[in-house]
């Protein structure tokens, strides 16, 4: 410990006899590693630890690990259904397993290697990564703090309020909507409210002329052409 503390890898809480990691990514890093040795009950030692919060980030990486270092998807598949499985469990552990692959650097190339358990059960978890994107992947608008700073809202209020236009975490969103777009064509039908909600964030929050703007705009009109303006 005292080693640690030196290199400042942990520190210690000067009234308690408790350590702290010296960064989140460290934290992050060395819980996966517990996560990881549970594995195969994950939703038991869940249970047991009272599902904290703190282990999203962690659990996340688990999935990824998972999925980059196995040719094939089936132990993050496994894993999802088991934590699916358990109604009693809170639904962030099935969120973050569903959002490993578009959290890596390889996220292309993942989304691939899961495509046909994405678009599985009528594209089930395909709607629930895309959920996940325009829910969790964002960030607050601060676009409008300018403004707020001038009213008597606490920050808390601020930020609720700076959550409620948010703006796409970009270097996970831009690889997911490459990937995507060629796949909306044969997306199925009832996949596309929750498709159309991803599109109409882009462009909204895109400059005009950037990536992908022309694609999207041409898919709307043919669904709209299809529909007649109604899904």
């Amino acid at each position: 410990l005292e080693s640690l503390e030196s290199d400042r890898i942990i520190s210690r809480d000067s009234n308690r006899d408790v350590y702290y990691f010296g960064h989140d990514l460290l934290k992050d890093w060395v819980l996966y590693r517990i996560l990881k040795q549970n594995q195969e009950d994950l939703t038991s030692y869940l249970f047991e630890i009272r599902q904290p919060l703190g282990l999203y980030r962690s659990i996340r990486l688990l999935g990824i690990a998972l999925l980059e270092e196995n040719e094939s998807p089936n132990l993050w598949i496994d894993l999802i259904r088991q934590v699916e499985q358990q109604t009693e469990l809170s639904g962030r552990w099935e969120q973050a397993l569903l959002a490993a692959p578009i959290n890596s650097p390889r996220s292309i190339e993942l989304l691939e290697k899961v495509e046909s358990f994405l678009f599985s059960e009528n594209a089930k978890y395909l709607i629930k990564l895309m959920i996940i994107l325009r829910t969790i992947e964002v960030e607050p608008n601060f676009s409008y703090l300018n403004a707020l700073e001038k009213t008597n809202y606490s920050s808390s209020e601020r930020m609720n309020i700076l959550l409620r236009d948010p703006i796409p975490r970009w270097k996970i969103w831009q690889p997911f909507m490459k990937w995507i777009l060629p796949r909306l064509t044969t997306l199925p039908k009832n996949a596309r409210t929750e498709a159309i909600r991803l599109m109409e964030m882009w462009q909204l929050k895109i400059s005009i002329g950037s990536i992908y703007r022309q694609e999207i705009a041409e898919i709307a009109f043919s669904w709209l052409q299809e529909k007649k303006g109604g899904f």
